[in-house]
């Protein structure tokens, strides 16, 4: 449900963005195409982006505490 609200928030803004944007005419077709077709595509990136960032901070972790080990393994030996 929050996945939801959020989408139709960024959506509504993004609108808001694109109708006060003076560079660009409201009549141009692309523009408005690719303001439809960008969320459509929301279900499948979204997720994807949030499983590499868990996966590079998980991965941030490991190697923080593998440095941390050989950091204590060299001031044992010395």
């Amino acid at each position: 449900m929050w996945y939801l609200t959020v989408s139709a928030i960024v959506f509504c803004y993004w609108l808001g963005l694109f109708i006060a944007d003076r560079s660009t005419p409201n009549t141009h077709i692309a523009s408005w195409l690719i303001l439809f077709v960008a969320p459509l595509f929301w279900p499948i990136v979204l997720p994807i982006s949030i499983v590499e960032l868990m996966t590079k901070s998980s991965g941030q972790e490991t190697q923080d505490s593998s440095v941390d080990e050989t950091a204590e393994v060299y001031y044992q030996n010395n």
